[in-house]
């Protein structure tokens, strides 16, 4: 049996936490108006309110959103981010046969 098999639980605490931690991002930029800032888990964010951004905003139900890290400057779609993360994560499931 693999280990990582053997060591099923730990594992899917591994991607609950995970799934929580890309979950948050998205949903605490979202509460907040464009060019917002927030904070999350001690880090301070902005919302990207970019002229594209309004645009979508404007003409999406449900635009994506964009954060620009305040720790690193790093700006970052973390709507695409954890489309791409839950896409990992069911690659990985289905690697090991879950």
């Amino acid at each position: 049996m693999p280990a990582v098999l053997r060591q099923g639980e730990p594992l899917v605490q591994h991607v609950g936490t995970r799934r929580g931690q890309l979950t948050a991002l998205p949903e605490a930029g979202r509460s907040v108006p464009l060019g917002g800032a927030f904070t999350l888990n001690g880090r301070r964010y902005n919302r990207t309110g970019s002229p594209t951004d309004r645009r979508k905003a404007r003409l999406l139900e449900d635009p994506a959103v964009g954060v620009v890290d305040h720790g690193t400057g790093e700006t970052t779609d973390v709507t695409m981010a954890e489309e791409v993360a839950f896409k990992r994560i069911r690659l990985m499931y289905s690697d090991i046969g879950i």
